[in-house]
């Protein structure tokens, strides 16, 4: 995964604890009543290797959006005071063995599966409340309304994501296909599983770009007009 700026990395970070230090976290995630103050927001929705990270911020620049991505990881793994490692063997996959087998590590806590996805839920909430937020992953196209944002899935040809993804992480092609594979099943499979959707689906989402002939600032491009036309935001 591209690394984000570190600068708006650490903003995107002050953000939530913004939000939380003033009780948002709770209050607002807790009412059922705050429908009409979701959004604007956008949830990018990603095969592996395709760069989802560093073209949401690049809409983020474009926009003057928080980027939220990794952050949401780093957040719970300080409000359960638990390691980052256990987080990230949860995030965005499905298997509840993991869950259970890091669960059983942590005493007195109750960090499984179901305590992340928990969190998760509002911790996306929280974000699409706030508004003027893109959202890469952790299944918040599904976990939040469509009319609200734009829900965006990216997709490349196979060989551009692994040949992308080797470059990336510095591993050779063999490694980097098996790598691709894996991540991609996972996050259908945590998809199916939470929130009984199939991220494949076309139909899932309100904009779907194939990224194999487009550079990444081409992609951002399309997002940043799309959503500008939608919520008409060009004079906001």
């Amino acid at each position: 995964m591209t690394s984000q700026d570190p600068q708006t990395e650490q903003q995107a970070e002050n953000y939530l604890s913004e939000w939380i230090s003033n009780r948002q976290f709770d209050e607002f995630t807790d009412r059922l009543n705050l429908h009409h103050q979701l959004g604007p927001f956008i949830s990018i929705s990603r095969e592996a290797g395709v760069g989802g990270s560093h073209i949401a911020q690049l809409v983020g620049e474009k926009l003057g959006w928080e980027v939220i991505d990794k952050q949401i990881v780093d957040f719970i793994a300080e409000k359960y005071d638990v390691s980052k490692m256990i987080v990230e063997n949860l995030d965005e996959k499905n298997s509840a063995l993991v869950g259970e087998f890091f669960s059983s590590l942590i005493l007195d806590r109750d960090f499984s599966q179901p305590a992340y996805l928990h969190q998760l839920n509002r911790l996306v909430l929280l974000a699409a409340i706030h508004g003027n937020v893109v959202i890469v992953g952790r299944g918040a196209g599904f976990i939040l309304p469509r009319e609200k944002g734009l829900s965006v899935r990216l997709i490349a040809s196979e060989k551009v994501r692994i040949d992308k993804f080797a470059k990336r992480k510095d591993i050779s092609v063999q490694e980097a296909k098996k790598q691709v594979h894996r991540i991609d099943t996972q996050r259908k499979e945590f998809i199916k599983k939470n929130y009984a959707a199939d991220c494949s689906n076309p139909l899932q989402f309100d904009l779907m770009i194939n990224t194999t002939d487009q550079t990444d600032e081409q992609t951002a491009t399309i997002i940043a007009n799309a959503i500008n036309s939608l919520f008409d935001l060009s004079d906001k």
